[in-house]
């Protein structure tokens, strides 16, 4: 949020912003401009605010849920690519020509179809004919992009920065007004404190339901045992691995809110060193030359200590030709994935799993 004297200088930013979305909106609400069906089941991942809420572990985790049973695939925009139109991305991809989300997911998750696309849908098209047989689509990031109509909307909000309680951008983060999670089907608050009570989850629940039968739930990260970036060079034992003293960590982040990481780590490390990077950074031989004197400062005075890195950051940082080896060998990339709060878990996946049973195209899909 602004504080009191800027909010009144972005003021009449926010009423023109919001003046022009509501008019767009309505357009669309009213059929002048057309939203379309895509003739599959369209999963849209999104968010009525800017900035981190978790929608590439929430994709990853619904395409987790779904790739057992159905043919899924993930189109994306592709933030930060220097390529133009559809493509489709593998574990090869160059992350310049892919963005890093995608090639996170396409690593994660090698056995489905992960495509970019600024246009979502020509690259649903696009995945129809170089994959016809897939069975659903997970849309990221795609809740703004009305001209297509998703079957079963996903919005987040972050536990710490609930849209409720959110005002437009600039003054705030929202995208849109509020009264847009009336398209949505389900509303996940993302980093929940696992030990969040019922009576508090029931309280937000109602409000960002906003009067409606909207589902919500509640998940919270979950941090994987770290896996060295690059295993040939690795040259230390696994962090965290036995009882001895706690390790110094060199945290490297090029993410929107590494908050929940920083707080996880706390708990795990003597000391934190936090190299805080813009979201979708990409690095240069400035910043390698950065981490390398950080990691310098931290050796000189313990030899017990490691770098740690996000997903996120590893597809770029594992590409790096400028890495000091004194660095690559000692970090470090930590996995997060997601999981559902109050046992909530099998009536999400009954929501997502039945939505694309119903709607699949007529053909035969073993389950």
């Amino acid at each position: 949020m602004c504080n009191r004297k800027r909010y009144w200088l972005l003021y009449p930013a926010a009423l023109l912003y919001g003046a022009v979305v509501y008019l767009r909106n309505l357009l669309f609400d009213k059929g002048f401009l057309i939203s379309e069906e895509q003739g599959i089941p369209v999963i849209c991942v999104g968010n009525l605010s800017v900035g981190g809420t978790g929608k590439t572990p929430h994709v990853e985790y619904l395409a987790g849920i779904l790739k057992e049973r159905f043919n899924v695939a993930v189109i994306s925009r592709g933030y930060g690519r220097k390529s133009r139109g559809f493509r489709i991305v593998t574990t090869e991809s160059p992350v310049e020509e892919t963005g890093d989300e995608p090639l996170q997911i396409a690593l994660r998750h090698p056995e489905i179809t992960v495509a970019v696309d600024g246009n979502r849908r020509r690259g649903i098209a696009g995945i129809l004919r170089s994959t016809p047989s897939t069975d659903v689509v997970i849309m990221d990031d795609g809740f703004q992009h009305r001209r297509v109509k998703p079957g079963l909307s996903v919005v987040l909000t972050r536990y710490n920065n609930l849209f409720t309680d959110d005002i437009l951008l600039p003054c705030g983060t929202l995208r849109e007004q509020r009264r847009g999670i009336g398209r949505a089907d389900i509303v996940v608050v993302t980093g929940a404190p696992p030990t969040i009570t019922t009576e508090e989850a029931a309280r937000i629940s109602a409000s960002a339901a906003q009067n409606s039968s909207l589902k919500v739930f509640f998940t919270t990260p979950v941090y994987d045992r770290p896996q060295p970036l690059f295993p040939d060079r690795c040259r230390v034992a696994a962090p965290f691995s036995g009882a001895g003293t706690p390790p110094s960590l060199l945290l490297v982040t090029g993410i929107a809110d590494p908050s929940s990481l920083v707080n996880y780590l706390s708990g795990l490390a003597a000391s934190i060193k936090h190299m805080r990077f813009g979201d979708h950074h990409s690095y240069r031989q400035r910043d390698f030359d950065s981490i390398a004197a950080e990691a310098k400062k931290i050796s000189d005075r313990s030899d017990n200590y490691y770098i740690f890195t996000t997903q996120k950051d590893a597809v770029k940082l594992k590409m790096a030709k400028g890495m000091a080896p004194e660095v690559a060998e000692r970090i470090f990339v930590i996995p997060i994935s997601v999981t559902t709060l109050h046992d909530d878990g099998k009536q999400f996946e009954s929501i997502i799993t039945n939505y694309v049973q119903g709607n699949r195209r007529d053909r035969t899909v073993s389950d």
